[in-house]
């Protein structure tokens, strides 16, 4: 993901991470304000939930 708040952490596994959050509580639709905001802050996401998983697969290689 291209934005302005992941481009100094691009290629890196933070950036990776950043970018999923950002798609998981910014770039996706939800269909009310409370479901957004149980997504981003109550709930483990699957994305962030596999974005964390596969960074520290890849990381303990």
């Amino acid at each position: 993901m291209e934005s302005e708040t992941t481009r100094d952490v691009a290629g890196t596994a933070y950036g990776w991470i950043q970018a999923a959050t950002e798609y998981a509580d910014h770039g996706r639709k939800a269909s009310t304000a409370e479901v957004k905001f149980t997504r981003s802050m109550i709930k483990a996401d699957p994305p962030k939930t596999a974005a964390f998983r596969i960074t520290r697969e890849l990381l303990t290689v």
